[in-house]
């Protein structure tokens, strides 16, 4: 008995002058977050950022950046390398939410980068690289380039977009017009807004119709939620 005693004593005495676990550190949802991981199911958090009065609902784990706006998988851009800036065709890992209101409509997005490769021309004299190439270093000339798909055509140009520590940033703007019947068209505004990190590539979408530019979807909105949507989703 006086055995037993002693050793429970000894284990008492030992888990009192161990130091205790660290407490987690805070979660930062300013610009100069320092993200260490991305938890893609996190994503979801973000609803309380989205416009108030918008009717909110689920992304489709297939949807990607171009298909947000109305382009199929089978969209072609021109040079082909900027093709890549908009991240991969095919998925089925998307997550994120979408909401719609006066003004227009704002996805929020997290997806695997890795995809369908992309074939960059040679700088050294030999073949085409073949790779997922960093989504903000496109190979060749991407100042201004288009994409069309059936009677849809847009003209992209880069955009600013905000910093955010530990994770590359790039943004897009387009102009796109859709030809319908009787020789009409629909014209939209369409700013992509991504942040690539852990292989994962968060993105804000928001897609607006010409003179609506001062409902709740600004620039500075939309650059707002990325760095917004890249803390949630900061493990």
């Amino acid at each position: 008995m006086r055995i037993v005693v002693i050793g429970v004593l000894m284990m008492a005495l030992v888990g009192c002058g161990s130091p205790g676990p660290a407490p987690d550190a805070p979660t930062s949802s300013t610009a100069t977050v320092a993200p260490t991981g991305i938890d893609p199911v996190r994503i979801k958090r973000i609803r309380a950022e989205l416009p108030e009065g918008f009717e909110v609902a689920d992304v489709a784990p297939d949807a990607n950046l171009a298909g947000l706006a109305g382009y199929g998988r089978d969209w072609v851009a021109d040079p082909p390398a900027c093709a890549g800036l908009l991240g991969p065709r095919e998925t089925a890992e998307t997550r994120g939410l979408s909401a719609s209101g006066t003004g227009g409509t704002v996805y929020v997005t997290v997806m695997p980068v890795s995809g369908d490769p992309v074939e960059a021309e040679p700088t050294d004299g030999g073949p085409p690289a073949r790779g997922t190439a960093p989504l903000a270093e496109p190979a060749g000339d991407c100042s201004a380039w288009t994409m069309s798909y059936q009677h849809s055509t847009a003209r992209v140009q880069p955009a600013e977009a905000p910093q955010i520590d530990g994770a590359t940033t790039a943004g897009l703007r387009a102009d796109s017009v859709t030809a319908v019947e009787s020789a009409a068209r629909t014209e939209s505004t369409i700013r992509w807004l991504t942040a690539e990190h852990d292989d994962q590539l968060v993105a804000v979408t928001v897609i607006t119709t010409p003179g609506n530019e001062e409902g709740p979807l600004t620039d500075d909105y939309a650059a707002g939620l990325l760095v917004k949507a890249v803390a949630v989703l900061h493990r």
